[in-house]
């Protein structure tokens, strides 16, 4: 099986999506450090990290992981090779294994390259100091959303999977973000929407007086939402003609 990542891995350093994942990390710490730049501000953590943070997580973030999983999953079928693809000596629920591992491998990779960036080009200008226990509390949010991106990810892959292209992913996925960005600002109902949840750790935080709250009915929302849809890709794909 770790024959099957490694092709996983090898298909994704050789093609265009990997230069998609290193823009997707730096384009918000880039954009923040002009914006400092220009403004000739000096840079206050809180504020820095926290823009960043709600602007990847609440309006980048499935867009970015949608097209990258469905990516993953469709390629295959949009350059006709998928009889190749599934004539690896694994399963198909194997297959689909690999396909996720390495949709977490992607989706780590942003989040820890994001997290570096945003300490390097928030270090190199004038800035306050950068307190142990904010540092610690950022971490914790960045693993948190992280947590939650993995549990999200089958839908997008499923709705890739079904379509066998990147029209209809894409197409969740921007009407999931404009959602989400209209019940950010709503206390309750937003605990019950999983695709806000990798935004609810950083949204949490700036409510809460720098404190992660995160509700056991989300965490539940969240365990059910990636065991369901989990579930339904691996029925499709050992009941459907995939080749």
């Amino acid at each position: 099986m770790h024959n099957g990542i490694y092709c996983e891995f090898l298909k994704i350093k050789r093609s265009p999506i990997f230069l998609v994942l290193i823009i997707g990390a730096l384009a918000e710490p880039l954009l923040m450090l002009w914006g400092q730049i220009f403004r000739e501000d000096i840079v206050e953590w809180d504020t820095y990290m926290t823009n960043i943070e709600a602007m990847t997580f609440l309006v980048v973030g499935l867009l970015l992981f949608t097209l990258v999983a469905s990516y993953i999953y469709t390629r295959e079928f949009s350059e006709r090779v998928a009889y190749a693809a599934y004539s690896y000596p694994l399963s198909k629920t194997k297959v689909f294994i690999c396909k996720l591992i390495t949709v977490f491998a992607c989706i780590a990779f942003v989040y820890i390259l994001q997290f570096i960036a945003i300490l390097i080009t928030g270090s190199i200008i004038d800035h306050e100091p950068l307190a142990k226990d904010f540092l610690i509390l950022n971490i914790k949010i960045y693993c948190y959303s992280m947590l939650f991106q993995f549990a999200i990810a089958p839908l997008g892959i499923l709705i890739g999977s079904i379509s066998r292209n990147l029209i209809m992913p894409m197409a969740y996925s921007a009407i999931g973000t404009l959602i989400t960005i209209s019940i950010a600002e709503f206390n309750e109902g937003n605990i019950y929407f999983p695709l806000y949840y990798p935004a609810m750790p950083v949204m949490s935080a700036g409510k809460n007086n720098m404190q992660i709250v995160i509700k056991n009915q989300s965490i539940v929302i969240a365990i059910v939402f990636f065991i369901v849809t989990s579930a339904l890709c691996i029925i499709y794909y050992k009941k459907s003609d995939i080749c």
